[in-house]
């Protein structure tokens, strides 16, 4: 285990007891190699992996191949935007927005990684055996 990687586990620990979180917040890690020690998730969204993570406390990594959301994988930066994602005629034709414009718009607005990356790391904080280069928290307004 990383010497840097217990810290985050002990704040984790803290962060959950105060705030009264509902499951662990999760550490990603980006590597340009599928890691050895952890094992291969199995294929869904992104956010569907957070919460594996989160709830259940499992520590994975996953591929472009295992990730089922194009859109999430590429706001993860382990492939390019597809175009119709890119463009909001998915999100738009899903029936999730008005407008092809409003889809676009907020596909513009999502916050994304630049660098690419062949496999993302998932794992509930306070169990990561590597020090992770973002953490999700999931929270009610409150906590937040």
């Amino acid at each position: 285990m990383e010497q840097d990687s217990q810290e985050f586990n002990e704040l984790a620990k803290r962060m959950t007891a105060v705030l009264g979180l509902k499951g662990s917040p999760v550490a990603v890690a980006l590597r340009d190699d599928a890691p050895s020690g952890i094992e291969n998730g199995k294929p869904g969204r992104h956010c569907e992996m957070v919460q594996t993570a989160r709830l259940d406390g499992a520590q994975f990594y996953t591929t472009a191949d295992e990730q089922t959301c194009k859109g999430g994988a590429a706001v993860m930066g382990i492939i390019d935007i597809p175009e119709n994602v890119a463009s909001g005629e998915f999100y738009h034709k899903l029936g999730a927005f008005a407008s092809v414009e409003a889809a676009k718009n907020t596909v513009d607005l999502l916050p994304k990684i630049d660098k690419r990356s062949k496999a993302v790391l998932y794992a509930p904080l306070e169990t990561a055996n590597f020090v992770p280069d973002m953490v999700i928290v999931l929270g009610n307004p409150k906590q937040a």
